[in-house]
């Protein structure tokens, strides 16, 4: 066999630097948007980039002792197959990536008979595919799903950069687009020799008479969607806790699996279904709410807080409207620093959120400083 392909699929990893490299322009991409828009950046720090290294390091460590520990192991051809898919997805429609739809077809694939057969020929022959059962493959879309929606969970909607348009009123209105991924290694076992035979220091072990071969397969993790009428971090923890919920409704599945084999390729594409169904009810729902993130007269509108400021610290929170300050009343947005620098070391602010409560908050301020309060005004 030609090992070029293997190496360079398994050995060199493009899926994890092109992921880095997508990583680094969404950053840019973010940036520029956020000083064309708002004369700053709102965000100044690289959190994707942040993000995609403490996805790689937590998922990857969390992933792989499960893996292991139920013993998942997958062929040669299926991971390199998976890859090269992965690799198509990023480079001809890097705007939207589909990693666990990529993982269900890369299993109907490697099951068509005559791709089973020209795989066979055209790898080593000591490899039996028959030996990846599909309830591995289903276990690991289950994990793969169930880290999706950890990622969701506590590391989407975090950093919200908003982007004004205008709905179909004429009103000026707010968007939040949630756009992170991740790239993490799942320790997998890879039955046979083949690995050895292209790198004869590559370590293998028996189990009864079955080798087998560690690898770190490298998943891609994607969230993106854009959010109009509820809170970023809201809609993501919502999505989060649904996917986790079916994350572990799929090890449920794994294990019935087991014992009626016949559910098994039934199960995964029912799990591929229902993950794409709970984006869709999501976005639908979004769409669906009556509250525009908007501008307003009657005060000013927060359509974003900077982390770790007076204003975070406070509690103000997107779509909290700020009708006075320092007993002052605001109607737009030199009122609103008018008044600030009125007591530039303190700050009194009454709210009103999305509930129409009233609010009322305060806190020292930095010297001089209003600008630094930390919230996003429309401009």
């Amino acid at each position: 066999m030609d090992y070029l392909l293997t190496l360079s699929i398994i050995f060199i990893q493009p899926v994890l630097w092109l992921g880095i490299i997508k990583v680094l322009l969404n950053n840019k991409k973010r940036l520029s948007r956020e000083r064309n828009s708002f004369n700053t950046a709102i965000y100044q720090n690289d959190f994707e980039l942040k993000h995609f290294l403490l996805g790689f390091l937590l998922f990857g460590i969390f992933g792989s002792i499960l893996s292991i520990l139920v013993g998942t192991f997958i062929s040669v051809p299926w991971i390199i197959l998976y890859e090269v898919l992965l690799l198509l997805n990023v480079v001809l429609i890097p705007y939207r990536l589909f990693p666990i739809i990529i993982a269900g077809i890369t299993t109907l694939i490697t099951m068509i008979p005559s791709i089973f057969d020209y795989i066979n020929d055209n790898f080593d022959s000591s490899i039996d595919l028959s030996m990846t059962a599909n309830q591995n493959i289903l276990f690991l879309i289950s994990l793969i799903i169930l880290i999706s929606g950890l990622f969701w969970r506590y590391f989407v909607g975090r950093y919200n950069t908003p982007e004004i348009s205008k709905n179909k009123r004429g009103n000026r209105v707010a968007g939040y687009l949630l756009n992170e991924m991740t790239v993490f290694p799942l320790l997998v076992l890879i039955p046979g020799d083949q690995l050895q035979k292209a790198i004869s220091f590559w370590p293998t072990f028996m189990v009864g008479h079955q080798s087998f071969s560690l690898f770190l397969l490298p998943v891609l993790l994607s969230a993106k969607m854009k959010i109009f009428k509820n809170v970023p971090l809201k809609i993501a923890k919502k999505i989060g806790n649904s996917i986790i919920k079916l994350g572990i409704f799929g090890f449920i599945l794994t294990t019935g699996s087991y014992f009626f084999p016949i559910v098994t390729l039934y199960s995964i594409g029912i799990l591929i279904i229902i993950y794409l169904l709970i984006l869709i009810r999501i976005k639908l729902q979004d769409l669906k709410s009556e509250k525009w993130f908007s501008d307003t007269v009657e005060g000013v509108s927060v359509i974003g807080v900077r982390p770790s400021t007076p204003a975070d610290k406070m509690g103000v929170e997107i779509g909290d409207r700020i009708v006075e300050v320092n007993n002052k009343t605001v109607h737009n947005e030199n009122e609103f620093y008018e008044a600030i620098l009125s007591s530039p070391t303190f700050c009194r602010l009454k709210l009103i959120n999305r509930n129409d409560r009233i609010k009322i908050t305060e806190s020292a301020i930095y010297n001089d400083s209003p600008n630094e309060l930390g919230v996003v005004l429309f401009k």
